[in-house]
């Protein structure tokens, strides 16, 4: 036979086994996604309208009181489950954007998705109901039933209510359940309590948390957190609406539609009909599983008009129940002691049996030793008790001793400030110390604790302060997802709020729905916050407010617009009366972001003793000189379209600048005086016109930054490279704390920029760096770097590069190697990048092997913990044994994607030769920190390793679509947890001794690539 023809059939006969693998089927649907997309959308605009016309059937079956097949309302839950993942879908899809490499991988995940969303999707649409959508059978209604109150001996008083609400849910013949008692007795903690035990049942396919309050602001508000509950593109669909019968009928067919549905409606003040809110009611008895209805209020008569058909009172808890939670909350082993315990029962019994009192005032004790503080203390307490009226007077008694507790007016002050944010709402803690700063609340208390410092000590001192009245029990902590916020307790918040106005004349009226300024005696409010109103026109006179120090106006639609940003520039904008601001003097504080506002009053130009003026995020396109606010520290106008702005230079105490994303902005009056702001320490101009824009003030501008002594803080972003080259010359980066930096050239996509990112950070697209060899430099200190879409020599090899001792993490991603080059040469310094601790490559063309030749026993790469090698195409081999062993700090090794990749410890000692060292005999190699080892799509791999692995760390392995991988290298594996792939692939894997995989056969778990609890190891990012 003809050698060439050989060699041209062992190619073709790859290429069908690799046609006819999985691999080849995930290949496929990542080419066809965007055609799959749109089939995806076209069948589920097909099944959406099969869906109505069933819908509309149904609703005349059932004005023949003909009940609906179960079969059909499986269905239709079915069509509604598709139609929310197909909106997720496509959400997902077009959030991918166009940077190719970056997403490469969640593409790939979607795009299986998507293949399985229209197969989904397929069988909803050929199911045909032959007999029709409704039995002949009637539907009748059975009269309601009420229990009493049953015991459960033994247990605490809460374990009791948690008990008896979960017997009246599983209760057929119950649907809506009342839960009622006094303020701070623990009714939203037993609900939580509840919730968890009926999410554990799955019962019911989905349960609603909406939490009520006092000022939810009536049945519209009420029905847009119903809705938000439901889905976004239903919750947008319902604010769309204005008339609110229809927008009840919309949420009535909405649940009607959602099978098994749990709602919960926490902390119900007014008397209100379910029907008007649009919620369904249950008549009760015996068909009452799909429905369930459970609220909690302090008011007996809201049961009562909601014609509950269970009620719960929750009671005070017994005195040693309230004894025992007082020793949990305090943890003191003092209480051990006779004399102390006395006292401390009294303490207890000041607090009624009220969980939020014990709470909050066991905190307070927790820190007391002796028994004279004890005595002492409850002295306070009983002398806190003044004459407070209202159903509440005794819990805010209470929740007073704790507040005067706090160390420190200024403490006290930012606790009460919590308290300008709407009932219920998630404040994020870095906003409110930013508020905190701004007030000057934490300049105070750093004095006081003898502190300096510029603004990152004052965020530290911020943060400390937050945990204090957090330990205080005064605010609480919520996890949703990834992000923390704090909340205060309704009651603590009804407390702030009487001491704010009686103390110090502040009023909150946030968060209530108010559609003018509401009335006040101005000329004596001192602090007023007006937030997340719908506020939407400003009185065309001037308000007399001499004492006014801090207006709070921010998430106001301030126009005779619908209140939401997408929705405004179709409507004309507000413009205020010039004089607006005249007779504010005093004012310190002034926030008006998130508004629809083009112009600010020219009066805000007078505002002589203003120190923060936040404007971001408001559609302002003109802004008055800002030359005599010579006490302002804060200026925001992020996300602004504003085109000059007057007077910079002459804003002396300027601390912080944020002009990110002001994409219009291109004169900037004074900039050549930047160097007067010698108190400035954050700056942020990233997406700035001015600033990305090669021009000579430009260039002035970046040359005085090296004055800036007290800078700790810059984002910018260059579209210029002499412009970048000229911010790397003249600004002092050793003296920052944070700064993150971007370029890319005008002939690329600007790429958006991740806000308050920590770190030293430098991200360099699209440049040919190849090109400018002579001159590229980076800040000696970085920490991070990103090169995307360059072109690059030998990586390590750029003089700079070898520089970079700070160096943590370095991510390569759509970049060309010239020729075939290694990433490391022989000459690299030693101990060069001595503290990279990760390492991303990501498409990189042209790398073929050698990825660390000339590190070896030099101390470069010493520290690397995570390894991640992904789409590599020619890629043969990531390391020699030579290499490896330097690597003792390695944690995770993941490779993905490089379809040449035939080895991932090269077994040949070219490696060893071009490094310059001792051939390696050893049969073993040692990675004492290894913990996690994943390979996906490499559809060449033959082999992990020929040596033996020893990896007393390795916890998980995960190896999936590897088809030529028969064998594992590992030895002993005393920490393995997991080990996942294909069960073909496991069961065809070759052992050494048997007794291996007997050993290893209770880690091994069969799982697919795209299972969540694999992609949690996969997405390193």
């Amino acid at each position: 036979m003809d050698p060439s023809g050989a060699t041209a059939i062992g190619p073709c006969y790859d290429a069908a086994k690799w046609a006819a693998s999985p691999i080849s089927c995930r290949i496929k649907y990542f080419k066809e996604l965007r055609h799959n997309v749109r089939v995806l959308e076209e069948k589920t605009n097909e099944l959406v309208a099969m869906e109505s016309d069933a819908r509309k059937r149904l609703r005349m079956e059932e004005e023949k009181r003909r009940q609906p097949l179960e079969l059909v309302n499986r269905w239709l839950n079915n069509v509604e489950k598709a139609n929310t993942q197909v909106t997720n879908i496509i959400k997902s899809y077009k959030g991918l954007g166009n940077n190719f490499f970056s997403n490469l991988y969640s593409r790939l995940k979607l795009a299986k998705r998507v293949v399985d969303q229209i197969q989904e999707v397929d069988k909803l649409l050929g199911k045909r109901f032959l007999d029709g959508l409704a039995l002949d059978t009637p539907i009748t209604d059975k009269p309601t039933i009420l229990f009493d109150e049953p015991s459960f001996p033994g247990q605490s008083t809460v374990e009791k209510k948690i008990n008896e609400i979960m017997e009246l849910v599983m209760n057929p013949e119950i649907a809506i359940i009342g839960v009622h008692g006094m303020g701070g007795i623990g009714k939203t903690y037993i609900l939580k309590k509840v919730n968890d035990k009926v999410a554990g049942t799955k019962q019911f396919s989905q349960i609603i948390w909406v939490t009520v309050s006092k000022d939810v602001g009536g049945i519209k508000k009420l029905q847009n957190r119903i809705a938000q509950q439901l889905g976004e593109h239903f919750a947008n669909e319902l604010l769309k609406c204005e008339d609110e019968m229809i927008r009840a009928s919309m949420l009535a067919e909405k649940l009607k539609q959602t099978e098994k549905f749990f709602l919960i409606l926490d902390d119900l003040w007014e008397e209100i009909s379910l029907k008007k809110v649009g919620i369904p009611e249950p008549s009760g008895g015996g068909n009452c599983m799909n429905c369930k209805i459970v609220l909690t209020t302090r008011f007996l008569s809201v049961c009562d008009f909601i014609r509950t058909h269970a009620i719960v009172e929750v009671k005070k808890l017994s005195e040693e129940e309230a004894w025992n939670l007082f020793k949990a909350m305090t943890g003191n082993q003092v209480l051990e002691h006779e004399e102390v315990e006395h006292v401390a029962r009294e303490v207890v019994h000041q607090c009624g049996g009220l969980p939020l009192a014990i709470i909050t005032v066991g905190p307070v004790m927790r820190r007391m030793r002796y028994t004279k503080e004890w005595r002492h203390t409850l002295k306070k307490l009983k002398s806190s008790k003044v004459e407070i009226k209202g159903p509440d007077g005794d819990v805010f008694q209470l929740l007073s001793f704790s507040y005067n507790n706090l160390k420190g007016d200024q403490v006290k002050k930012c606790f009460l400030y919590c308290a300008f944010y709407p009932e219920d709402h998630l404040i994020q803690p870095r906003e409110l110390i930013e508020y905190w700063m701004a007030e000057g609340y934490l300049e105070e208390e750093n004095r006081e604790w003898g502190h300096q410092g510029g603004r990152g000590a004052e965020i530290d001192e911020g943060y400390r302060i937050l945990q204090e009245i957090k330990d205080a029990s005064l605010l609480e902590t919520v996890q949703e997802g990834e992000v923390e916020y704090v909340r205060l307790h309704d009651l603590v918040r009804d407390l702030a709020v009487r001491i704010m106005r009686e103390e110090f004349r502040y009023v909150t009226k946030a968060g209530m729905e108010l559609t003018r300024l509401p009335e006040l005696a101005w000329e004596k409010v001192r602090k007023i916050s007006l937030m997340r109103n719908e506020i939407e026109v400003l009185p065309n006179f001037q308000l007399n407010c001499p004492n006014l120090s801090t207006f709070l106006l921010p998430r106001n639609p301030l126009s005779q617009t619908y209140p939401f940003r997408s929705w405004r520039r179709q409507y004309p904008p507000v413009h205020f009366p010039n004089s607006f601001f005249s007779q504010m003097p005093a004012l310190r504080v002034l926030d008006m972001s998130h508004c629809n506002i083009e112009e600010v009053p020219s009066s805000i130009s007078d505002l002589s003793r203003l120190r923060a003026l936040y404007l971001q995020l408001s559609d302002l396109v003109k802004l008055p000189s800002l030359e005599k606010l010579q006490e302002l520290q804060v200026l925001n106008l992020r996300y602004t379209a504003i085109q000059e702005l007057h007077g910079l230079g002459a804003l002396v105490n300027l601390r912080f600048l944020d002009l990110s994303y002001t994409s219009e902005l291109r004169h900037i009056d004074q900039a050549d005086s930047i160097s007067n702001l010698t108190f400035l320490e954050d700056v942020r101009v990233h997406g700035c016109k001015f600033f990305t824009e090669d021009s000579p003030m430009n260039s002035t501008c970046i040359q005085q930054m090296r004055y800036l002594k007290r800078l700790e803080k810059v984002e910018m972003s260059f579209r210029s490279y002499e412009s970048f080259i000229e911010a790397i010359m003249h600004i002092q980066w050793n003296t920052l704390k944070t700064f993150n930096i971007q370029l890319s050239p005008p002939s690329s996509h600007e790429v958006s920029f991740i806000p308050d990112s920590e770190g030293k950070v430098v991200c360099i697209y699209n440049l040919d760096i190849c090109s400018y060899m002579s001159t590229f430099s980076l800040p000696a200190n970085v920490e991070g770097l990103l090169f995307s879409g360059c072109t690059i020599p030998q990586l390590f090899q750029l003089p700079c590069i070898k520089k970079l001792r700070y160096l943590k993490k370095l991510r390569v991603e759509g970049s060309s190697v010239l020729g075939d080059c290694p990433m490391v040469g022989l000459d690299i310094e030693p101990y060069s990048l001595a503290s990279l601790e990760t390492l991303k490559l990501v498409c990189i063309q042209g790398l073929k092997g050698g990825l660390f030749s000339g590190i070896s026993r030099n101390g470069c790469l010493m520290n690397l913990k995570f390894f991640f090698v992904d789409n590599c195409k020619c890629l043969k081999n990531l390391f020699s044994s030579n290499i490896l062993q330097q690597l003792k700090n390695i944690e995770v090794i993941k490779a993905t994607l490089c379809f040449d990749l035939e080895e991932i410890l090269s077994s040949t000692d070219e490696d060893c030769q071009k490094d310059d060292c001792d051939t390696i005999t050893t049969t073993e190699v040692v990675l004492p920190k290894l913990h996690t080892l994943y390979l996906w799509c490499l559809p060449s791999l033959q082999s992990i390793s020929k040596k033996t692995w020893v990896c007393d760390s390795l916890q998980t392995v995960a190896i999936f679509e590897c088809p030529g991988l028969r064998e594992l290298p590992f030895g002993k594996l005393p920490s393995l947890e997991n080990i996942y792939g294909d069960c073909d692939w496991w069961d065809a894997l070759h052992w050494d001794n048997p007794k291996s995989k007997t050993l290893l056969q209770p880690s091994f778990a069969a799982r697919n690539v795209f299972d969540h609890d694999v992609l949690g190891i996969g997405d390193f990012n």
